[in-house]
């Protein structure tokens, strides 16, 4: 087996990265990275770029805008079908909180707009941040 050797390549993707402290190690490993695709990351975690660069960590009143903006887009859009779209974005978006699986519960049982805009509203007001998102499994 040959030994472990830094990438070459100047870009570097996140793959599962969500939150700075999980970056910085693979960071010091490979220094010559000056570009990061940040991939499903980004959907989970929106001041990812921010944490990257040395900012602040996501505060839920950000991650409440994001939700609220992107979900007027998509309604804007396709109507009552935003509902399943933003299902889509549940899935990476409850590993922002400390208790993935009860945000899970909440959202994916709405099927109406009514339904999903009261599970939304009660998740982001109700359920604390993890202190470090990551996915599970």
């Amino acid at each position: 087996m040959r030994p472990w050797r830094a990438p070459r390549s100047p870009w570097r993707t996140t793959a599962t990265y969500v939150a700075a402290p999980t970056w910085m190690p693979s960071a010091r490993h490979t220094p010559q990275t000056r570009h990061v695709m940040l991939g499903r990351g980004i959907l989970t975690n929106p001041a990812l770029a921010r944490e990257l660069r040395g900012g602040g960590a996501l505060a839920a009143s950000e991650l409440a805008r994001f939700h609220d903006e992107l979900y007027g887009a998509y309604k804007a859009e396709i109507g009552g079908n935003a509902v399943f779209r933003m299902k889509e974005w549940w899935s990476y978006a409850k590993f922002a909180f400390a208790d993935s699986t009860a945000v899970h519960r909440a959202v994916r049982k709405a099927r109406t707009t009514a339904e999903y805009e009261a599970a939304a509203a009660r998740v982001l007001s109700a359920q604390p941040l993890a202190s470090s998102p990551r996915f599970e499994g």
